[in-house]
């Protein structure tokens, strides 16, 4: 088993990793984290959402690059580090762990993927849709009568970087899916309160998937 480094303090906002660390696990109970890449320009991207038991910072332990995101804490937060040194000792003694590792891999890579696809096929409002649906999936809490509370403050940069739209379109969506009842905003939190109507507008990202095999 990998003997992590102590724990840092709890963290609010950007998780700042110490240059001999590789990896780190989200060891806080209710907590997430997002893992995002910057432009030139100050324009974020954010590729993934992590919560508690996961990893980041796999990458650089394979190929030994420099990390290819930041992770920033979204509520305070403690992670785990597991330096590089640490990691390939325990994988001399149980090498098993590779497979663990490239199951992880694998399926980040799908949701790559299918993020690639909604960012190629679906429409603005399709992409919000499917953001707020990924977010339901990570911090959503039941609220009664089939709606669910995304219960954590979620600034429209934010989805605009999940999303990978402009912030005005965001805006724009928000307003659109407020007057039609689909969702309610609460201060910076928003309450999903039609999920049909949400997944109904990602429905065209089944086109990806692949084609059932002809029958002769």
């Amino acid at each position: 088993m990998l003997a992590p480094s102590s724990a840092p303090p709890r963290l609010g906002k950007r998780s700042l990793w110490p240059a001999t660390v590789a990896m780190a696990a989200i060891a806080s109970s209710k907590a997430w984290s997002k893992s995002t890449v910057t432009s030139d320009r100050g324009e974020e991207r954010i590729f993934a959402l992590v919560g508690e038991g996961e990893i980041i910072g796999e990458l650089s332990l394979i190929d030994h690059q420099p990390r290819s995101a930041s992770a920033i804490a979204l509520c305070d937060s403690t992670f785990r580090y597991v330096t590089r040194q640490a990691f390939e000792d325990c994988t001399k003694d149980d090498p098993e762990i590779y497979k663990d590792l490239t199951a992880i891999l694998a399926a980040r890579l799908r949701e790559t993927n299918e993020t690639l696809a909604a960012a190629s096929f679906l429409s603005v409002r399709g992409c919000v849709a499917r953001t707020l649906l990924e977010l339901a999936d990570y911090i959503g809490k039941d609220a009664g009568h089939g709606r669910i509370l995304l219960d954590q403050r979620i600034s429209r940069k934010d989805l605009a970087a999940m999303a990978g739209v402009a912030r005005e379109n965001v805006s724009r969506v928000l307003s659109d899916l407020k007057k039609h009842g689909v969702i309610e905003q609460r201060l910076q939190s928003y309450v999903l309160k039609d999920i049909g109507a949400l997944e109904r507008a990602v429905h065209n990202l089944c086109q990806f998937r692949r084609p059932a095999e002809k029958r002769d």
